[in-house]
Formats: structure tokens, C-alpha cells, sequence
């Protein structure tokens, strides 16, 4: 097909310069002894890895974003499952107790507000 030079040279400028992005850096969040490296879906306890399953990833990434903020249930369930559901589901609390049980920093942090939802503490207890 007949083509314009200046299209050819335009496009071959757009591929160089995406080509030469530079990488982003790594999204890593500390909270305490606990090191949070999103980009690489990576969890640091005292230096030593942590294994977290995909949900429990997730929601303590979500808890980390919003800390010092009182998260219900229902949000929880919403922004991190990806559902609504207004039944009597335990699957929060069964979560939260595993990130408990793997991350002994966050049994302190980890505030249970009763009879609505979670609240990470905005600075890790001493």
C-alpha cells in the first residue's frame, strides 16, 4: 500500500521513545517489621518471606493503603473480594484472623472494631 514517509518516521519515533521508558520503581510499603512489596506480590517478616495466600495479599495491600481508617465488613468484602454480599459472611474475620496468625506484628495493629469491621493502626505499635 502507498504510504507517507512522514507516518513511517512518526511511528518509528513512538516505538524509540516507548522503547526507551524507564522502568517504574517498585511500589514496596513498611509498616513496622513488616515489608510489603506490591509489585513483586512479596511480603517481609523481620527480612524473612512470608507466605500469604492471593486474598490475604490483597487485603493486607487494601488495609496498608487505608490505615487509621475503620473499614467495614461490607467494604472489605466489596473492594477486595469484588462482591457485595449482605449476609452473614465470616470470610473477613476468617482473613484477618490468618493475617494474625502469619504476621504477629498486625495482632496489635489490626484493631477489631465491633459489630462493623477492621481499622490498621496508622503507626505500628512499638
Amino acid at each position: 500500500k502507498p504510504f507517507s514517509p512522514n507516518e513511517l518516521v512518526a511511528r518509528v519515533r513512538a516505538l524509540l521513545r516507548r522503547a526507551r521508558r524507564e522502568p517504574v520503581p517498585a511500589t514496596v510499603v513498611t509498616y513496622g517489621r513488616v515489608v510489603v512489596d506490591t509489585d513483586r506480590h512479596s511480603v517481609l517478616l523481620d527480612g524473612e518471606p512470608a507466605t500469604l495466600t492471593a486474598k490475604e495479599f490483597l487485603l493486607l495491600s487494601y488495609l496498608l493503603a487505608h490505615r487509621g481508617r475503620v473499614l467495614s465488613r461490607d467494604t472489605l468484602l466489596t473492594d477486595v473480594w469484588g462482591y457485595t454480599y449482605t449476609g452473614g459472611t465470616r470470610t473477613v474475620d476468617v482473613h484477618v484472623r490468618r493475617l494474625r496468625d502469619k504476621l504477629p506484628p498486625l495482632t496489635d495493629a489490626l484493631v477489631t472494631v465491633k459489630q462493623f469491621g477492621y481499622k490498621l493502626r496508622e503507626q505500628p505499635p512499638a
